[in-house]
């Protein structure tokens, strides 16, 4: 039995029907490098053939998450809502913590929690990359990346995903229609990878939409929709073999020692967080 004392939001019954876990050591990782401010986040851009509304963007961002409920997990921190101040306490830090924190499926997804076009603390940002965007004829540049590069995507919200979306312009400015897109993540439990693997479900699912959709803005609710919720999968770490033949022993030992005598060693000073860096 899992003392879930520190975890009021998780439940024996979460936890059973493959809903909320313990992190896996790279999720946790991810979590550790974002409460300390070491990551902000990644993005990518994808252009579509054809534009979107928003009620068919709800309709295949739902059917893909029913599928995928990574993307519709948040981090559950030790003793919310008091968590920040806990992870700066003597107490946290002055040991050593091997058993993680949990992940959980969020209760309720409306598109606003996903669309960072409607969220107020990213208006100027969006905005930002709007003017931009339509200033280099409507094409993507790497000056619209190093706009998003400080956004750092909260990792345990309790109300929205560790990842968010961007719609950006069409030529016709009247259009409540989208086709180019960013995917931006902190990268607790998603990659690259992860986000090609989302635009193209998000191709398939508006491909094979039925004819008529909802005008819903909601795209889960956890009461109505966990018996047609995917498990959570498991950790990488648990499906995927790290451990190195004997024969790499040797080769590891010669290449420690060639790399600790040998190897280059930065005369910078210690890892700086980024929103000191940003200050400076």
């Amino acid at each position: 039995m899992q003392d879930l004392t520190q975890y009021p939001s998780i439940t024996p019954e979460l936890i059973d029907r493959g809903h909320a876990r313990r992190m896996g050591h790279l999720e946790n990782y991810f979590a550790l490098s974002s409460r300390q401010k070491l990551y902000t986040n990644f993005s990518m851009y994808c252009e579509l053939n054809e534009a979107c509304s928003k009620d068919q963007l709800v309709y295949a961002i739902r059917s893909i998450c029913l599928k995928y409920p990574t993307l519709i997990h948040t981090v559950v921190p030790k003793n919310l809502p008091n968590s920040e101040e806990f992870y700066s306490s003597q107490e946290y830090l002055s040991k050593p913590w091997p058993v993680h924190d949990f992940i959980k499926v969020i209760d309720h997804l409306e598109i606003d929690d996903i669309l960072m076009n409607n969220q107020p603390e990213y208006a100027s940002l969006v905005a930002q990359l709007e003017d931009l965007f339509v200033h280099n004829g409507f094409k993507y540049s790497k000056e619209m990346a190093e706009i998003l590069s400080p956004v750092a995507i909260p990792y345990c919200h309790q109300g929205r995903p560790n990842w968010r979306l961007i719609c950006l312009p069409e030529e016709d400015r009247s259009t409540e229609k989208w086709r180019r897109f960013i995917f931006v993540s902190n990268h607790c439990s998603s990659d690259g990878s992860s986000a090609i693997n989302f635009f193209k479900e998000l191709v398939n699912e508006l491909d094979d939409e039925p004819e008529k959709i909802s005008n819903s803005t909601t795209v889960f609710d956890y009461a109505a929709d966990h018996l047609q919720l995917n498990k959570l999968p498991k950790p990488i770490e648990e499906r995927i073999d790290f451990k190195p033949p004997l024969s790499y022993i040797p080769r590891y030992l010669i290449n420690s020692f060639i790399s600790s005598s040998f190897g280059y060693r930065s005369p910078g000073g210690h890892t700086t967080a980024v929103d000191e860096i940003r200050d400076s």
